[in-house]
């Protein structure tokens, strides 16, 4: 008989950008409580990249992603070294459930920009849902099948260690961030016992995460 002692993990969203954009200095301000700004630099701006962008931004409020997507590669024609295309491409391959491909966005937009807060977030988020989805369905396991829990398991913590160093990378950067502290904390939880090092972490942000409540 298993032992259901599986933290609960529950899924995040990943960030978006608001539609706030200022043609003159190509400036985005994201949802994350305002904290961090992307800055298109000004040789990137031209009539017809704004024009661009802002039929993306139009756009990706829809379901019609695959218009998105061309839209987006239009201007990645125009402004290819453009990491917030990227991450908005990112997005919308998330929102097409092509998992892979949103990956490879997320780390072009990270190659072109390493402290990208919001691309690093949002490619966590990719391991850590399906670590959710996992935890979701181990959880449901009637007690009988507790070698299928304990693979489930294995996955669920084998998808929280590649989510890893990208929220860490993004703690580096912002370490206000309420929501990052939740997902740290919660993977330190699911790592405690493993070692020192990790119980040490699980320690530190279980006195981060008190504070924010």
């Amino acid at each position: 008989m298993k032992n259901k002692t599986l933290f609960l993990i529950l899924f995040i969203s990943t960030t978006m950008l608001t539609k706030t954009f200022s043609q003159q200095t190509g400036t985005y301000t994201d949802t994350r409580d305002g904290t961090v700004c992307q800055t298109i630099e000004n040789d990137k701006i031209g009539e017809s990249i704004s024009e661009l962008i802002d039929l993306i931004y139009k756009s990706i409020e829809t379901t019609n992603h695959d218009q998105t997507l061309s839209y987006i590669d239009k201007a990645l024609k125009l402004s290819p070294e453009n990491e917030i295309l990227y991450f908005l491409k990112g997005i919308v391959l998330e929102n097409m459930n092509k998992k892979e491909e949103a990956i490879k966005s997320y780390l072009k937009a990270i190659a072109l920009k390493e402290n990208y807060f919001d691309a690093l977030f949002n490619l966590g988020t990719i391991y850590y849902n399906e670590a959710a989805r996992i935890s979701k369905y181990a959880m449901a396991l009637p007690l009988s099948q507790s070698e299928e829990f304990d693979n489930a398991q294995k996955k669920l913590k084998l998808e929280l260690l590649y989510a890893l160093p990208y929220f860490e990378k993004a703690y580096e950067i912002n370490s206000n961030d309420s929501d990052l502290i939740e997902v740290l904390y919660t993977i330190y939880v699911e790592f405690r016992d493993d070692s020192k090092n990790y119980m040490a972490k699980y320690l530190i942000f279980q006195n981060k995460k008190d504070k924010l409540n």
